[in-house]
Order: C-alpha cells, then structure tokens, then sequence
C-alpha cells in the first residue's frame, strides 16, 4: 500500500508552522542578548588589560594619584571655560580616584581661564598636589579658609584635557 503524500526530496525540509519560526526567532534572541551580555560584562571586567593613553594612564598606575586612604577629602570642581561638560567630566574623573567632589558647576567669566588652578582651603597641599596628578595639570594655591565646607576647590583651564569617557550603563 502507498502513501498519497509523494516522499520528501533530500534537499527539501517541510515548511515550519508559525509557532516553531516564532519559537526560533526567540531562542536566536536569547541566544544573541546572552553573548552581549557576556561580553559586556568581560568587557568591563578587565581591568588594565588595555594600555590607557596620556594622563589617563599615568593617573591609574600612579599611587599618589588619589585621594589619601582612609581621609575624605572634599573637592568643588569649578568649569572656569567655555567647554560644556566638563565640571561634570573631572567630577567622575576625581570620583573615580576616592575624591568626594560635593559640589560641581560653571563660573561666568569674561574670558575662559587658561590653566587648572587647585585651592587648598585647609593647608593641605599634598591633597592638592594629588588632584593635579589625577588631573594631569594645574597649579597649586593655598588659599586659608576655615568657613568653606570643601577643603578643596578645582577651576578648571583650557589646559586640562578630559578622558575619554569609559561606559557608564
């Protein structure tokens, strides 16, 4: 007795229904959101594995290029240019070293400030000394003021360059 359906050729597969398409789509997806996150995730995890340039790279492997261990150090990052941004770019920068920056904004001028100037408010000039090897330029000022709530106050130059922005999700 033969079948009245004719015997699938080699190279022919039945057609799938919708629910199985459906059902691969979705597999493929997960499969594809997985991969990305994983590699996200090494991505981020790896730490030094690419060689930083410039004052990025000079600030993750000097030592004093941080905030001392076990003092809070509070910073005020002023943006002293024209630059949109950038008050909150060394914000993170300084973040990233253990700076507690407090306070972040622009100052109007008549003409942008042309170098970084760090005022130490609390005679700490080695505090200051290490925000400028974070930053990668600037000068230090001691400045006494007992009545601030910093002990630190950063105006930001055209002379100072920001990072390329790491990935923040």
């Amino acid at each position: 007795m033969t079948s009245p359906v004719p015997p699938l050729l080699h190279d022919e597969s039945p057609p799938l229904s919708r629910r199985k398409r459906i059902a691969r789509f979705v597999v493929t997806l997960v499969i594809v959101a997985a991969a990305g996150t994983t590699g996200v995730w090494w991505w981020s995890s790896r730490e030094g594995s690419a060689e930083p340039v410039g004052t990025a790279f000079a600030a993750q492997t000097d030592t004093l290029a941080r905030a001392p261990k076990g003092v809070r150090v509070r910073v005020r990052v002023v943006n002293a240019t024209e630059v949109n941004g950038w008050a909150k770019r060394a914000t993170s920068v300084l973040r990233d070293h253990g700076f507690d920056v407090v306070d972040y904004g622009s100052e109007k001028q008549k003409s942008p400030r042309g170098t970084t100037l760090v005022q130490t408010h609390t005679g700490h000039d080695d505090w200051s000394a290490r925000i400028v090897r974070v930053l990668g330029t600037g000068t230090v000022e001691s400045r006494p003021d007992t009545s601030r709530y910093v002990d630190v106050t950063v105006f930001l130059g055209l002379d100072w360059r920001a990072p390329t922005q790491a990935f923040r999700p």
